[in-house]
């Protein structure tokens, strides 16, 4: 792939809220599940969890699970303060988009343990310097920054192939 290419599907890429109601081919899925776990990551931890959900019963479930938080988090009196009227989520048919996507890729990520993060929040607790410490790399969070990473790449290579 030229640069070109490469910047016109940057630039091409866009989020889905209307599915198509036809199969996503699981081989697909996991191909693009595949290429999105070359992306670099921190200390090579990898500490990013790919699922891959066909099952419409889950997937419905998920959608509602988020629809309810959502619900909830808007019904807070500090969101009201935070967000214009006009700028609040809103969705104008019952239910979440996720209700009508065919598949669903959830991307969860954990913080990886390693002896020198637990020798610093151990020592954070006496030890002020450690503290400053322990408290930058909770800011950096490379952990996030790798998943981040590595939903970037899949985003761009299902939109590759032609998957929302």
């Amino acid at each position: 792939m030229e640069t070109v290419e490469l910047v016109q599907l940057i630039k091409t890429r866009r989020s889905i809220r209307l599915f198509q109601d036809k199969p996503v081919p699981e081989a697909l899925l996991v191909q693009a599940v595949e290429a999105a776990t070359r992306t670099p990551n921190g200390g090579n931890a990898q500490n990013w969890r790919f699922f891959i959900i066909l099952d419409k019963k889950l997937i419905n479930a998920v959608a509602d699970v988020i629809q309810a938080d959502l619900k909830t988090l808007m019904s807070w009196p500090e969101m009201a303060k935070s967000m214009p009227a006009g700028s609040r989520p809103r969705n104008p048919q019952p239910g979440s988009p996720l209700n009508t996507a065919p598949a669903l890729i959830v991307v969860t990520t954990t913080r990886p343990s390693n002896p020198m993060n637990d020798a610093m929040a151990k020592r954070a607790k006496t030890d002020i310097k450690a503290k400053q410490m322990f408290e930058g790399l909770q800011v950096v969070a490379g952990w996030a920054q790798s998943t981040s990473a590595a939903v970037a790449y899949l985003m761009l290579v299902l939109h590759q192939m032609g998957l929302g």
